[in-house]
């Protein structure tokens, strides 16, 4: 678990606080994630990124998420209604600047996860997180990593993808090794918690 005091950051709050490749990770709420919870041994079982959208034509920016998950595969979908939907579930972290080798790194991740939107969930990198942990990395052999948006991976793996093809550090060497909670350690430095209070 990470060690932080807990911020709580209310929308407003995190309208102003919120960058560009801010990594969203997700508390267990049903059954599905206590099982990730016991096969990761980490508090969190999702993994999202943050990013911002423009219409210049309408006059606005509007604060997104883009992840991929089981029911809904690849996505970007609006923040705040997800927020709403789930308050005090998602800590926000943010990559420490010194950890991107290019100042546009951010950008690019966030481009790499629009970019994934449409793509399918990979339910062969959960398969493979499990069988690599319990029988051993040796014996099971990874997925191997790749720069394309659209293969598939589980939601660590494609956030880690989106990071690692955009400059920014690697926290495993193969991506499907990434869990929600690898996310939140070494690179990373806690943003708050988001609830949903305007």
């Amino acid at each position: 678990m990470p060690d932080f005091t807990q911020r709580y950051l209310d929308w407003p709050t995190a309208l102003r606080t919120l960058r560009t490749a801010d990594i969203l990770l997700c508390r267990k709420s049903n059954l599905m994630g206590k099982a990730i919870e016991h096969v990761t041994h980490s508090q969190y079982v999702h993994a999202a990124m943050v990013g911002w959208t423009y219409s210049y034509e309408n006059r606005y920016a509007r604060l997104m998420m883009g992840e991929t998950i089981s029911h809904h595969d690849a996505r970007v979908i609006d923040l705040e209604s997800e927020i709403a939907r789930w308050p005090g579930y998602y800590d926000a972290f943010r990559v420490r600047k010194y950890n991107w080798r290019h100042d546009d790194g951010p950008d690019m991740a966030w481009h790499f996860m629009r970019e994934a939107s449409g793509g399918c969930y990979g339910w062969n990198y959960i398969w493979r997180v499990y069988f690599r942990r319990r029988l051993g990395r040796w014996l099971i052999p990874p997925i191997q990593n790749s720069d394309n948006p659209w293969d598939q991976a589980d939601c660590s793996g494609l956030v880690h993808r989106a990071i690692r093809n955009a400059s920014g550090p690697m926290w495993e060497k193969h991506d499907c090794d990434v869990t929600p909670g690898h996310l939140s350690e070494r690179f990373t430095d806690y943003v708050g918690t988001l609830v949903y209070t305007q």
